[in-house]
């Protein structure tokens, strides 16, 4: 059985292993710490799915330092060999949702093919600052 529930300060703190191969959701643990240090990832905005002792699916979402609610969905990541990982995805964040007494609105960015990087005009949130991802 799966336990949704929301991360710890310390597993925040020191990332837990949870293997990532998705270029899109990379997050390395340095830059993980220092999101979570500044205020702007915190255990309450962020959620698993605990499968025995085993993480299968995260959610984290961004907010500014002075934030009462997350203003972005950072990271949603279910493992490939979970079944059903479109229901297990929707699950944790409707349970989120429901934890923070309102839905964010969602933007979905994309790239067109050969595009290896989102001009600054076509960003969401202009003039917000976003950690750096893994190179291409």
């Amino acid at each position: 059985m799966v336990l949704i529930r929301p991360a710890t300060r310390a597993e925040l703190e020191e990332p837990v292993g949870f293997a990532m191969n998705d270029p899109v959701g990379f997050v390395d643990a340095d830059s993980l710490r220092e999101e979570v240090a500044a205020g702007r990832l915190r255990p309450e905005w962020s959620w698993f799915a605990v499968d025995g002792s085993r993480i299968v699916a995260r959610a984290l979402w961004w907010g500014r330092e002075d934030s009462e609610r997350p203003l972005a969905l950072d990271f949603l990541h279910v493992l490939a060999d979970v079944p059903d990982r479109a229901a297990l995805a929707a699950e944790l964040m409707s349970r989120a949702h429901t934890e923070f007494h309102a839905k964010p609105e969602y933007v979905l960015v994309g790239r067109p093919p050969g595009m290896t990087r989102i001009p600054p005009s076509q960003t969401p949130c202009p003039g917000v600052a976003r950690r750096p991802r893994r190179p291409d």
